[in-house]
């Protein structure tokens, strides 16, 4: 009884944000954070591993840095529409965590946001999604996640968002989608490409060694494939790019795999300089 006369107490007196120090009031096996939080402050739920679910209060807007960073008890989180920011690593090293429903609310997933979620299987988002960018090493090694469906209005994709995604086998990219960071889909179980038309640029080594990928088909409006970029795809057969991007990196594929391109082309003649297998078409 003690206890819960000093946290409601304190939600009411601390304008709405949930530090560390007030956090150990309310973190039990089913935490329920009280209404009226607005902010649950960096670490404020860090390494509390008896925590297996957590209902957040609809007045929540923001989880801040490492707000439950290592909660290896953590199976399913249920953010508010209201939530417009998460934090750096804000879910990261929760092993356990195998569900989780994002808010409508946020632009950005930051960086390594949920890294190192190995038994993450969905990451959740409705048609209202307003999601813009998702941050490096977002959904690094969440190697249990087997589709993700991206937001229509994201339009980059960090460095290492879904590296040692293993289990990745199926993404739907946003239609406005522009940018493809540097090792973003490196070693993932994808065995399909739909590149959406809005891209430009595939940095370095972004589907580095995705094994499963056996065909590629450029959109035109790419005009930057960066250094290694399909390289180490030991079944792609075909890499299908009709038209000349302004920069193609050394190596994009592996020596075997057969470039489509139109002959005459400065893609053709890449082809000869790099000692790759052209096709024309």
């Amino acid at each position: 009884m003690y206890d819960k006369k000093i946290s409601s107490f304190s939600a009411h007196t601390t304008g709405g944000i949930l530090s560390r120090q007030y956090a150990a009031f309310y973190a039990d096996e089913h935490t329920v954070i009280p209404e009226g939080f607005s902010k649950i402050m960096p670490e404020a739920f860090f390494r509390q591993i008896k925590i297996r679910s957590v209902r957040f209060p609809s007045t929540l807007t923001a989880v801040l840095p490492k707000a439950f960073g290592s909660c290896t008890g953590l199976r399913e989180a249920v953010l508010p529409h209201g939530v417009r920011t998460l934090g750096t690593e804000a879910f990261a090293g929760c092993s356990s965590l195998r569900t989780v429903y994002l808010s409508d609310s946020l632009t950005v997933i930051r960086p390594g946001t949920f890294r190192e979620d190995k038994r993450l299987e969905r990451a959740l988002f409705t048609t209202r999604s307003t999601l813009e960018q998702i941050g490096d090493y977002a959904f690094y090694n969440c190697s249990s996640l087997q589709f993700f469906l991206m937001p229509s209005g994201v339009r980059s994709v960090g460095r290492e968002a879904f590296g040692r995604c293993k289990g990745l086998q199926k993404v739907r990219f946003s239609k406005k989608l522009e940018r493809i960071g540097p090792k973003a889909f490196y070693f993932c179980g994808v065995s399909s490409l739909a590149l959406p038309p809005s891209l430009t640029v595939i940095e370095e080594k972004a589907f580095h060694r995705c094994f499963h990928l056996t065909e590629v088909r450029i959109p035109q409006s790419v005009r930057r494939i960066g250094p290694q970029a399909f390289k180490g795809c030991d079944r792609l057969r075909t890499l299908e790019l009709l038209h000349d991007p302004d920069e193609l990196g050394e190596d994009i594929v592996n020596r075997r795999t057969v470039i489509r391109c139109r002959e005459g082309s400065a893609v053709d003649a890449y082809c000869r300089t790099h000692d790759c297998i052209a096709e024309y078409v």
